[in-house]
């Protein structure tokens, strides 16, 4: 979970990203925008590399933050996604947050923070972790060994070794026994002893642990995997799609991608194959469409399987907000759900 490699990073200005006439396979010739990495819109905001710089562009590409946050290395970046109208950045080797403005609201003091989830975020100092407000206002005093974020009112934390469930005044309402433990989600939360299970709000086990991995419940279902393969069971801990996938991600738009015979496909909640397993890879659904690769390109398939935007990108992440970003050629740029570009003319 940490991230243990600090860097200097210093901020400067660089102009923004040239205009620029681009030409690919599949597109008309286009006027627009693009940029060296483009990260997910989230909280109406977008993160994007120009040059070894990160700034933040709005829905209409329209820089809201010009590129200040220099990456001084390329094993982690200097700037991160906003949540909760809080983005982690990274100066001078120290954490802290600005806001949607990029102004400085939590001075860059932490040896590393995390996002926001709840109105509280993890910081780490001196190898301790606790949790912060929006305010930078310390919540939580840096006591744990490890943490994650606020879900369901309540947090994973882990201390001399084990992992229990803090609520946001710092009391361990669920004792600290477990191998590993993970967020709530829907109301539960995975943990391991031996092998994996869940545990309800109140702490006790509710799915018996005895699968070799699990993922997040979504939409009702979580999967997980025993014998080497992937099935999913409900909140009650009932196996209602037998295993028989050698991969497989939580629901999403109703549907989940699971692997069979080395290509990739999805299944409804009966365990229906309702997409036939064609794919080289396949992305969870996100906003009615999902990013799925055919012959080392990636293009967006519709609920019914249909190519709603034909396979020509290099590399795609799921929509959010209206937007994916897409690389082509080594260049990033955002396309809406027509598969126009962002930008242009």
């Amino acid at each position: 979970m940490k991230r243990t490699i600090k860097w200097a990073i210093v901020p400067v200005f660089v102009s923004l990203l040239a205009v620029q006439i681009f030409f690919s396979a599949g597109l008309a010739q286009e006027t627009t925008v693009s940029f060296d990495n483009a990260w997910s819109f989230s909280d109406g905001l977008a993160r994007v590399a120009v040059g070894k710089s990160i700034g933040y562009i709005d829905k209409t590409g329209n820089f809201v933050i010009r590129p200040s946050f220099y990456q001084v290395s390329i094993f982690f970046y200097p700037a991160y996604d906003f949540y909760e109208g809080r983005a982690q950045v990274i100066i001078a080797e120290k954490n802290g947050f600005i806001d949607k403005t990029g102004g400085v609201v939590i001075d860059p003091k932490f040896d590393d923070v995390w996002r926001f989830s709840e109105g509280l975020a993890q910081f780490e100092m001196n190898d301790k972790i606790g949790y912060i407000d929006l305010s930078g206002n310390i919540v939580i005093e840096a006591k744990f060994d490890e943490g994650d974020r606020f879900s369901g009112g309540l947090a994973p934390v882990e201390l001399d070794g084990k992992w229990g469930y803090i609520d946001k005044s710092g009391n361990m309402v669920i004792d600290a026994v477990y191998k590993e433990a993970k967020v709530f989600s829907e109301g539960l939360a995975a943990v391991k002893v031996n092998a994996w299970g869940f545990v309800d709000k109140s702490g006790a086990m509710v799915v018996e642990a005895k699968y070799d991995d699990v993922w997040e419940f979504s939409e009702g279902l979580c999967a997980v995997e025993t014998g080497g393969k992937i099935g999913f069971i409900d909140a009650s801990g009932n196996m209602v799609i037998t295993p028989a996938y050698e991969d497989g991600e939580s629901f999403s738009d109703g549907l989940a991608s699971v692997e069979i015979g080395g290509k990739d496909g999805y299944i409804d909640k009966t365990g229906a194959v309702v997409i036939p397993a064609t794919f080289d890879d396949a992305n969870p659904f996100s906003g009615g469409l999902a990013a799925v690769e055919v012959n080392g390109k990636w293009g967006f398939i519709d609920k019914g399987g249909k190519f709603v935007i034909e396979p020509r990108f290099d590399r795609a992440n799921r929509f959010s907000e209206g937007f994916a970003s897409v690389e082509i050629g080594g260049r990033w740029f955002f396309v809406d759900k027509t598969g126009k570009i962002l930008g242009s003319k």
